[in-house]
């Protein structure tokens, strides 16, 4: 997967209080997403339920949710992980 910038940064809330790291790397993004998800090798990520997960704790992010599924499923085939791509589901 080519490395991916955001700029500027784009701030997420995280689980831990008070702490809103500026994210500019695609990497450093899906591992933040990955400990929220908490997500292991061999499991099933819904993309609905991710973006909306994204777009909650990352307001500012620029991508649309092509891009952003995109960047699910590269990340997704890196971290081993299955995906259900469940967007149009009510």
């Amino acid at each position: 997967m080519p490395l991916r910038w955001f700029n500027p940064p784009v701030y997420v809330k995280t689980d831990r209080p008070g702490f809103r790291p500026g994210i500019s790397r695609i990497d450093t993004a899906a591992e933040e997403l990955l400990n929220l998800l908490g997500s292991q090798p061999g499991d099933i990520i819904s993309v609905k339920a991710t973006i909306a997960l994204v777009r909650e704790r990352g307001r500012d992010l620029r991508e649309t949710d092509c891009q952003l599924v995109e960047m699910i499923v590269n990340t997704a085939s890196i971290w081993q992980l299955f995906v259900a791509f469940d967007v149009r589901e009510p």
